[in-house]
């Protein structure tokens, strides 16, 4: 009677451990799903309807998703870098300024930033500006720094065959 005993409690003790199991199971599967929810289908959180933002090369994929996290763009910054190195880290985030419309799927957030998809800023030049003039009408709008575009002007390596002998690119125009 009591092998029986103790065997009836063998079985009791591994079912109350299957039913443990399959509810740990459960609660993880709901949790997954409630996060994925959250990332694909996400709720605006801020009153702003377009958020901004600027990535800088070299920026790590964690600290890229914290900023999406601080700037609005994703909820849950740990289960969005998760499931981008889960799921897509085949393709590579670049660097560069985004705008982005709230609220955003992750999904999409990843494909702009894999494409490169940034924003584009067009200033029309005027003929005739100097190196100077067109450095400050950048600079108006935001664009650039006065060292970046000295440094630039002075990289006459960036057009290979054109500029043989020539010590700047003043008077080069590349559009687009």
């Amino acid at each position: 009677a009591a092998a029986e005993r103790a065997g009836g409690c063998r079985v009791s003790a591994t079912r109350r451990f299957l039913r443990l199991g399959l509810f740990l199971a459960v609660l993880a599967l709901a949790l997954g799903l409630y996060l994925y929810q959250q990332l694909e289908h996400p709720r605006a959180r801020y009153p702003v309807s377009e958020i901004t933002l600027f990535i800088p090369l070299g920026t790590p994929t964690s600290d890229i998703f914290r900023q999406l996290a601080a700037d609005g763009v994703v909820r849950f910054p740990w289960f969005a870098e998760a499931y981008y190195r889960v799921a897509r880290s085949a393709t590579p985030l670049q660097a560069g300024e985004y705008r982005f419309e709230q609220p955003t799927p992750l999904s999409r957030v990843i494909d702009r930033m894999s494409r490169g998809d940034v924003v584009r800023h067009v200033i029309i030049v005027p003929e005739g500006l100097t190196a100077e003039e067109t450095f400050e009408l950048f600079s108006k709008e935001g664009i650039g720094g006065p060292e970046a575009f000295h440094a630039a002007l002075a990289a006459t390596e960036l057009v290979p065959g054109l500029t043989h002998g020539v010590s700047d690119l003043e008077g080069f125009l590349f559009p687009d």
